[in-house]
């Protein structure tokens, strides 16, 4: 889900942060659909980690803080991409779901030196309000469709790129990363135990004794009881 905003100031103004957003979630007619019956948490890709669990949210509309980590952008003009990835729900009763930002007013943001209030407005972008994720469509995981990995590329020493996969049932779960010359990097898990659900594995980037691996292409191979998948992950310093 990725939203692009943008800040209506004049070149060489302060940098803005956004401060805060409120998200709706519909269907693809509109009508409102609660957080908590398609997903449990939402995560902000900015390089914070911050989760916003959303298990207990039963109303359509949720909002986020956030100015932890914060969104700079400078000199205006200039848009912020805002980019959420979210936990679907085990037991998700909607089949289909958008997240929608209403108006201007659904996000808060202030200029970065003085801390005034920094309006938001949609120029730049000719849909205007409401700005609207793509349509997803809920349905039942399995290991090879849930098998990936985000950011990728990804710059190891400031990210971790992490490794996601859905298990329908408690599994022994091996994850090994291999060089393209085959060798054996790191094991990030081994012959390891693991309950149902999503799982996610974070990789630094560090080999087998601690080193920042060189930027090029590694291979993720993941052996869930026995059914093995490969990952094509890249490093980029």
């Amino acid at each position: 889900m990725v939203f692009t905003l943008s800040v209506p100031a004049a070149s060489g103004a302060d940098p803005a942060r956004l401060l805060s957003m409120t998200l709706n979630l519909q269907d693809p007619t509109g009508g409102a659909l609660a957080w908590n019956s398609a997903f449990t948490n939402l995560y902000l890709l900015d390089g914070t980690g911050v989760t916003f669990n959303v298990s207990a949210v039963s109303t359509s509309s949720f909002t986020m803080p956030v100015s932890v980590g914060g969104f700079v952008v400078g000199p205006p003009p200039a848009s912020i991409p805002v980019t959420l990835i979210g936990d679907i729900a085990a037991s998700a009763s909607v089949t289909t779901a958008q997240v929608a930002l209403q108006q201007a007013v659904s996000v808060t943001a202030q200029d970065d030196i003085t801390l005034s209030p920094v309006g938001i407005s949609s120029n730049g972008d000719p849909t205007g309000f409401p700005m609207l994720s793509g349509v997803m469509a809920f349905e039942n995981g399995d290991l090879a469709s849930t098998y990936g990995n985000y950011p990728n590329p990804f710059h190891p020493g400031t990210q971790s790129t992490t490794i996601e996969f859905y298990l329908a049932s408690p599994s022994t779960a091996s994850l090994v990363l291999y060089d393209v010359a085959g060798n054996k990097v790191v094991a990030l898990l081994d012959h390891q135990t693991l309950g149902a659900g999503l799982q996610r594995i974070l990789w630094n980037g560090a080999n087998g004794v601690g080193a920042t691996v060189l930027s090029g292409i590694y291979y993720a191979q993941l052996d869930v009881n026995g059914t093995k998948l490969l990952l094509k992950i890249a490093v980029v310093k």
